[in-house]
């Protein structure tokens, strides 16, 4: 991996973190910058959430880390209050709060809607904000609507079919 997060910060200095919502920041996994694909990071306000689906030697994860939190201090210090990484390499995932501190019980909003998240104690934090599209779209397209959501895990889209005015919403997923 490249020392070379420059992609990574014009990402964080383009993002809307004044929002204040939940927001995907950096997709590496897009695959836009070769050496970051393994890359992702968001806007879990008030926490950065860094996430690698490669392992990272640890000099470079700390250099990172250390990057990402200096970047936040200098530029966001109102809105960035912690930094999470989540190390998904293999069968383990490993969750550590790098810097910082986390709300006791960490709520997000996006577009009006609320949603209760789990930063360190689990692979899936309970909202995947590169659905937040996909989100918007059900919330202003459910008008009276019966919507069947058949892979709801957190309920995220159904929520959003709520918000929009859906009628009736039924939630399906292997769990």
């Amino acid at each position: 991996m490249t020392n070379d997060f420059s992609a990574i910060l014009n990402a964080l200095a383009e993002a809307p973190l004044a929002a204040n919502e939940l927001c995907r920041v950096f997709h590496g996994r897009g695959h836009s910058v070769a050496e970051l694909s393994h890359i992702n990071l968001d806007f879990y306000p008030p926490a950065l959430f860094l996430v690698s689906y490669e392992e990272i030697d640890e000099q470079v994860l700390a250099q990172l880390t250390d990057t990402l939190w200096q970047w936040a201090q200098q530029n966001a210090p109102e809105l960035v209050s912690a930094l999470v990484y989540q190390q998904r390499s293999g069968i383990n995932t490993r969750n550590a709060l790098m810097f910082g501190e986390l709300p006791q019980e960490h709520h997000v909003s996006e577009n009006g809607i609320k949603f209760k998240v789990d930063l360190l104690s689990r692979q899936n934090t309970g909202i995947f904000p590169d659905m937040r599209r996909g989100r918007e779209f059900v919330q202003a397209n459910s008008k009276n609507a019966k919507v069947l959501n058949l892979f709801s895990y957190t309920c995220g889209f159904s929520v959003a079919a709520m918000q929009g005015g859906a009628d009736q919403v039924i939630n399906m997923d292997m769990n």
